[in-house]
């Protein structure tokens, strides 16, 4: 099931990673983020995030996972287009997490705020059935919708 999962995901990637580009990493969220999404990972349960931000969202993972073992992870920013309705590809970015410590991913467009992003965080291949009690992945996704003028219409 876990080699099925991991195939699905290489293959919507791989069709839409033509036009995406490798997510940037921080040290940190920059403190004019707001929180808009937070949520965890385990085994055979990703954690999908849509939202409405600014120009930037960052996604923060932290590995709360009960042993000493590093977690890998596979991140998936998108963005809903308008014309098509689908989302598309904004970037992609694996990486590990060490025990106890968090890793800070994000990716950016030039479209207009509101920019209806969505957010797909998966826990790596490695991690096996036994571990599934043990190893968890936290993620919040942070961004900075624009606050509504007197003259925008409401969402």
């Amino acid at each position: 099931m876990k080699f099925l999962r991991l195939l699905l995901f290489l293959l919507i990637a791989g069709v839409s990673f033509g036009a995406s580009q490798k997510c940037q990493t921080a040290s940190a969220v920059p403190a004019d983020q707001l929180k808009l999404a937070s949520g965890k990972v385990i085994l055979d349960n990703d954690g999908v995030a849509p939202l409405s931000g600014g120009q930037s969202v960052y996604v923060k993972l932290t590995n709360r996972s009960r042993t000493e073992i590093p977690v890998s992870y596979w991140i998936m920013i998108e963005i809903l287009q308008e014309e098509t309705k689908k989302y598309e590809t904004n970037c992609l970015y694996q990486g590990v997490v060490a025990p106890n410590t968090n890793a800070v991913v994000w990716g950016s467009s030039s479209a207009e705020p509101p920019v209806p992003w969505r957010v797909s965080v998966t826990m790596g291949p490695e991690s096996s059935d036994a571990d599934e009690a043990v190893r968890q992945l936290g993620y919040e996704v942070y961004s900075n919708p624009p606050k509504p003028t007197k003259n925008s219409p409401k969402q």
